[in-house]
């Protein structure tokens, strides 16, 4: 997704990038739904198919620090990874 945005003051640009930065979850998909469809990078999708993680349930049974023990999922990824579930209306059931 772009935005354009022509702001004429930094103050109308703050006041835009905090009504816009906190996206509001979607309606859930369902647990069986491949992890192809959440939209992730193509970084996290490999890494994950490569640990046998192929479902959002099987993502979403995954505490998010274990994702840093994943090869080639850094802080970034893991952190993208959050956000892609918590934008479709998911959160953690792992273990705390």
């Amino acid at each position: 997704m772009k935005v354009i945005f022509e702001a004429d003051s930094w103050e109308e640009l703050h006041k835009f990038q905090n009504q816009n930065a906190i996206q509001k979850p979607q309606k859930a998909l369902p647990l069986d739904v491949s992890i192809d469809g959440l939209e992730l990078s193509i970084r996290a999708t490999n890494a994950l198919h490569k640990v046998g993680v192929h479902t959002i349930r099987s993502l979403i049974e995954i505490h998010p620090f274990d994702f840093m023990r994943i090869d080639d999922i850094g802080s970034k990824t893991a952190s993208e990874i959050v956000g892609v579930l918590y934008y479709h209306g998911y959160t953690y059931q792992g273990k705390q």
